[in-house]
């Protein structure tokens, strides 16, 4: 890729975007060099023309380059590289596993003190499905990043944004649900309500046995807010570990080309 390597130079002047958003737009307009490169020279030219061609084919106008960077910062992407620990201090990493850490050992802690299976709402099981979803997404990234080692630059941020997206589907299911079992509680309150001036005094004896209900209702609400945030947590820890590894590949490459001697 030495052979684009003035061009990238002139591109990464141009560029104001801070990282990693930088690094990430050379990796694909050096891609996409390469590719045109290719292509030219699978048609007959020669390495010099094909050069020439894909230079003058991916040439990028002050227009493009600023569409292209609003591109790169929109609202969600600015979100999760925020969230990422690259731009971060040694201190506020340190903070933020911490935090993590606390969170983790108190809601761990929440949730193996109850009875799962006898609290469960029928609401839990899809968070559970998004948590199995998850897993599925970084260990098959994971081999792809760490195993396997490939660092195809079309493929390193793919299916990352799917991994964060199961974390957000978690803690909404776990909003909606804990909405829905409240609901569900007043309802029975109005019910009981009703009942409770309708009955008699020999009934009196088994009206208490609406109250258990009640009860385990606002619980399968709190618990499963518990859950789902557990959930949320776990899958947002995985998705740090590979935009980590992703957003540090991206800035060495880029650094490569950067660095490399022109042809």
């Amino acid at each position: 890729m030495s052979r684009f390597t003035s061009v990238l130079r002139d591109l990464n002047e141009r560029i104001t975007l801070p990282q990693p958003h930088k690094s990430r737009i050379l990796l694909e307009i050096a891609a996409d060099l390469n590719d045109l490169y290719e292509e030219f020279r699978n048609r007959g030219l020669n390495e010099s023309e094909a050069i020439a061609m894909a230079k003058e084919t991916c040439d990028i106008s002050d227009t493009a380059l600023r569409e292209l960077t609003q591109i790169h910062e929109t609202t969600f992407r600015r979100f999760l590289d925020k969230l990422s620990v690259n731009r971060r201090t040694k201190y506020e990493r340190l903070l933020l596993a911490l935090l993590l850490c606390c969170v983790a050992i108190i809601t761990s802690q929440a949730i193996w003190s109850m009875s799962f299976f006898y609290h469960a709402s029928n609401f839990i099981w899809p968070i559970i499905g998004m948590v199995f979803i998850a897993f599925a997404i970084f260990f098959t990234k994971f081999y792809s990043l760490f195993i396997e080692k490939n660092h195809s630059v079309h493929q390193l941020r793919s299916r990352l944004d799917m991994l964060i997206s199961t974390a957000g589907v978690s803690v909404l299911i776990g909003v909606y649900g804990y909405f829905w079992e409240l609901f569900r509680a007043k309802s029975m309150s109005v019910f009981m309500g009703f009942n409770i001036i309708m009955i008699t005094e020999t009934d009196i004896q088994h009206t208490p046995l609406l109250l258990p209900d009640m009860a385990g209702i606002f619980l399968r609400a709190s618990f499963l807010m518990v859950v789902s945030m557990f959930a949320a947590l776990i899958i947002i820890v995985m998705w740090a570990l590979l935009i980590y590894k992703v957003t540090k590949i991206e800035q060495d490459e880029a650094a490569i080309l950067l660095a490399a001697d022109s042809e």
